[in-house]
């Protein structure tokens, strides 16, 4: 065996790698049996010590009954493989955790070379079904532009000092009709490149003039562009395109309109985000300092796994940081100097923090921030000695700076709220986006009983969705930003006399179900920074955590005798669908990996796909079949059973809407239209009991504009 001091070393280092520098529970796991290993009690190394001293079983635990250990076991020897394969690559000492045995082994071992020279694997986003539309399909991954950044002055901020304010002079820069966003200044600093969103048509690259100037289309496409960013010679702009369902990394000649594709990347749908959608952000590009290469950020959810990646000019691949689970890293953006990658990484709704790594050494990663925030875009400062960010931190959305290695935070003066920041290579002009979105819950009859138009049932400024009728029909609880933070109310059945229920205080909160009596109501929210389930009594009170646990554990469902709930879980490394005993508090798991949201009926279980594919089983879970070829719900979360029906949204490519369909003995029906964009990635259908109303929340503004803030 290797001696005590260098292991300790080797450990330290693999314990504070991205890879496991989250994980509280795989870190506790491999310290403990590493270093009872080095004091010579291998033989304590059993799955009863581990299960005592690592996750706290009583003396009289079962492991034939438990098998968390296990379960966590495989994980940990995931962890460790993941870890040899990027931020490890060059450690010639490895610890292995064999199969069937909790004692490491220790062995030294040439190191591999860093560069991947296979074929190019794709890197998932998010792609839309027509251009028009685009907003629609990628709202979850456009975070900043307008469903994204919501952006309250009424919110409460810090207010930087007259003195900071009067050495800046703040303009608009955009104000055409429509959205901007994603700015990105040229390097001589004359030009902006930035996505136009018009009232007809796009996304589209828009260029304009610092100073003065219209905007004018990079170039005519059928195509959507996406996130543009110069190289360093200001020749070139790198780009997504968006083709149906084909997305692809390309470069744009800006001298004679020609134009090279990187890499194509596939399109990822339906993943778990929030209002803000962290967790499909801006995944780049951003080009290296030589001109040579590219970045950009990876998530494929059917895997669990992401990351950064570096990308020649020909398409070959090197792995720059490596992410499991449901961490995702957004925002790459490269040190002026380039030698330093700083991003957000995101562990679940709203919730990231601030990384910097040394370019050359990955493993050199650096955490600037613990805010369990929501971070909306950054940059560099010329020099490379400061990041400027965009967070939530203190209540709205506003700009912050930090040092490189952490110190130093203080807010950003801006006159409004702030994100998508971008700096001029003179530091003198910062552009950022101003945004506003209004989401709106609407109710209109499905039974036919009178022809009554649409109408705003619940409404305020800000954000408003998950609309859920109690099981008499005589409330409805839904998810409010009204008091300043995402929060769970309710109100009558006619939209009167809302009510407050939590006062959390958390990024986000959803999954509302109630009880079967109507006496409890669950919900997930993330208090901790990461997701988990709570019940509430329905007329109020403190919410009881059901489980402390350091999972990705969202929308409970009750099963129909209410001693039951159902929920999605990444608990075994994978998304699944699982139940939990409010009887006994077992847990297990009842459907194949790649469940999104399940739900119970008096017949059995109803599930969705990431893709909103709609599946049906019996109770226990098993055998799930297709409820219909073709059925699928979009948005992917926009489906509710009812007591006789399934309900559902559906796009409708031919009137460029979406439609309400009801699913009754293999058949559907349209029983109505709403007259504007869903809100995505959340539960945002609802129908009465008695089946007459169906409530839904609706997005009914979204604008963005872009203003410079420039040195007095």
């Amino acid at each position: 065996m290797p001696e005590a001091a260098l292991v300790n070393r080797h450990l330290e280092k693999i314990l504070t790698s991205p890879e496991f520098i989250r994980s509280e529970r795989m870190n506790s796991f491999l310290r403990y049996v590493v270093t009872a290993s080095l004091h010579g009690q291998q033989a304590n190394l059993t799955e009863r010590s581990v299960g005592r001293e690592v996750f706290s079983k009583a003396e009289d635990w079962d492991p034939s009954a438990d098998t968390i250990v296990r379960s966590e076991a495989r994980r940990l020897r995931a962890k460790l493989e993941t870890y040899y394969e990027t931020s490890g690559q060059m450690d010639e000492l490895r610890i292995r955790i064999p199969k069937g045995r909790y004692v490491p082994e220790f062995e030294w071992r040439p190191s591999p070379p860093v560069l991947e020279q296979t074929p190019t694997e794709p890197v998932p986003i998010l792609a839309p079904t027509k251009r028009r539309w685009l907003w629609v399909a990628v709202a979850p991954m456009l975070v900043v532009a307008v469903l994204t950044a919501a952006l309250w002055s009424r919110l409460r901020a810090p207010v930087p000092s007259p003195s900071a304010r009067e050495s800046f002079r703040i303009l608009p820069f955009t104000s055409e009709l429509g959205r901007e966003f994603s700015p990105a200044i040229s390097p001589d600093g004359r030009t902006v490149a930035y996505v136009w969103i018009k009232e007809d048509g796009g996304p589209d690259i828009y260029l304009r003039a610092m100073e003065k100037g219209s905007p004018h289309l990079m170039n005519a496409t059928p195509s959507v562009r996406l996130f543009p960013a110069w190289s360093p010679d200001g020749n070139q702009i790198a780009f997504l395109q968006v083709m149906g369902d084909q997305v692809e990394l390309i470069v744009h000649n800006l001298r004679d309109g020609s134009e090279q594709k990187i890499t194509r990347i596939t399109k990822q749908i339906g993943q778990w985000a929030d209002d803000n959608s962290p967790l499909i952000g801006a995944p780049g590009p951003v080009w290296t300092r030589d001109g040579k290469g590219l970045i950009v950020t990876d998530y494929d959810p059917a895997k669990a796994s992401g990351g950064i990646f570096l990308f020649d000019l020909s398409g070959r691949r090197m792995t720059l940081a490596i992410t499991t689970g449901e961490d995702h890293d957004l925002y790459p953006r490269l040190s002026p100097d380039g030698k330093l990658l700083a991003y957000a990484r995101y562990s679940s709704h709203g919730v990231a923090e601030l990384f910097v790594q040394a370019m050359q050494t990955p493993s050199s990663l650096h955490k600037l921030t613990s805010d369990k925030k929501a971070i909306q875009g950054l940059t560099w400062t010329p020099d490379s000695r400061h990041l400027i960010f965009a967070s939530n931190r203190s209540g709205s959305f506003q700009l912050w700076s930090i040092t490189a290695n952490g110190g130093d935070l203080k807010i950003e003066p801006t006159d409004s709220s702030a994100a998508e920041p971008a700096m001029a290579p003179s530091g003198e002009r910062l552009l950022y986006v101003e945004s506003h979105v209004n989401w709106n819950i609407w109710r209109e009859t499905v039974d036919g009983s009178s022809h009554l138009p649409p109408q705003i049932l619940l409404s305020s400024s800000g954000r408003n969705y998950d609309p859920r009728y109690s099981p008499d029909g005589h409330r409805i609880a839904f998810v409010s930003d009204r008091s300043g933070n995402m929060e769970l109310w309710v109100a009558d059945s006619e939209g009167k006399d809302e009510e407050q229920l939590t006062h959390m205080n958390v990024p986000w909160l959803g999954g509302i179900s109630w009880s079967p009596e109507g006496s409890q109501i669950a919900f997930d929210a993330r208090p901790q920074g990461h997701s988990a389930i709570f019940l509430i009594a329905a007329s109020g009170g403190e919410p009881r955590l059901l489980e402390d646990n350091a999972y990705e554990e969202r929308m409970p469902s009750w099963s129909s005798d209410g001693k039951s709930l159902y929920f999605n879980s990444n608990r075994d490394g994978s998304l699944a669908a699982w139940r939990r005993s409010l009887v006994d508090g077992s847990v297990q798991r009842i459907a194949q990996a790649g469940i999104f949201a399940v739900a119970a009926t008096s017949q059995g279980l109803i599930y969705s796909s990431r893709t909103g594919e709609l599946w049906a089983s019996g109770p226990d879970g098993r055998n799930p079949v297709p409820l219909m070829d073709g059925l699928r719900a979009d948005p992917v979360m926009s489906w509710f059973p009812a007591r006789q029906s399934l309900y559902l949204s559906h796009f409708n490519e031919h009137t460029h809407s979406y439609s309400f369909l009801r699913y009754r003995d293999g058949r559907t029906a349209t029983v109505g239209e709403s007259g504007g964009v869903l809100v995505p990635n959340a539960p945002d259908i609802g129908v009465s009991p008695d089946e007459r109303w169906l409530v839904y929340a609706r997005q009914d503004s979204s604008q963005s504009d872009l203003k410079i803030r420039r040195q007095q």
